[in-house]
């Protein structure tokens, strides 16, 4: 979806691993019979962008701050880098 467009995901910068981790919860409208959700939540920034990703994860789950729609978000925490 990036590939030669000039962004990146962020989310999967911050997750190296993490290209496939649910943002929408099986059973959801259109995925009614999927065992676990898709990825269709992203934060895409410019590459050129000064801005940096330290961390980022999938907030409103069961787990953390609680359900509160059939999509969780998706959090990201930035530093301005030197290097770009």
């Amino acid at each position: 979806m990036t590939q030669g467009t000039g962004y990146s995901d962020q989310y999967a910068l911050a997750n190296p691993g993490g290209m496939l981790d649910a943002t929408v919860a099986g059973g959801a409208d259109g995925w009614e019979d999927a065992s676990a959700g898709p990825r269709i939540d992203y934060i895409l920034m410019n590459e050129s962008s000064p801005l940096e990703v330290v961390r980022a994860r999938r907030v409103f789950t069961d787990e953390y701050l609680g359900r509160v729609s059939d999509h969780v978000g998706v959090y990201a925490e930035f530093v301005i880098s030197s290097a770009r």
